[in-house]
């Protein structure tokens, strides 16, 4: 599983290791803002998105997700 901490600002000061972690994702798991910001950068990796205060669903989805066997990159604010 991989954690890919997007920051503040455009999709484009992204850092190369985190463009790099959301295409090798086969799941990209996160908010459905960040994921909006990163759509371009993650071609035909599924996507579980889900609104505020959705933290932990989410967490529960990226585990369930990487131990059956796929590649998942969780997207962060990372605050």
């Amino acid at each position: 599983m991989l954690l890919v901490g997007i920051g503040p600002g455009p999709a484009t000061h992204l850092t190369p290791v985190a463009e790099d972690a959301l295409r090798s994702a086969d799941v990209v798991v996160g908010y459905k803002p960040y994921l909006t910001m990163v759509a371009g950068l993650i071609g035909d990796a599924r996507t579980l998105g889900s609104g505020m205060r959705a933290e932990v669903d989410r967490a529960r989805s990226a585990i369930e997700t990487a131990a059956a066997g796929e590649t998942v990159a969780v997207v962060s604010s990372g605050d």
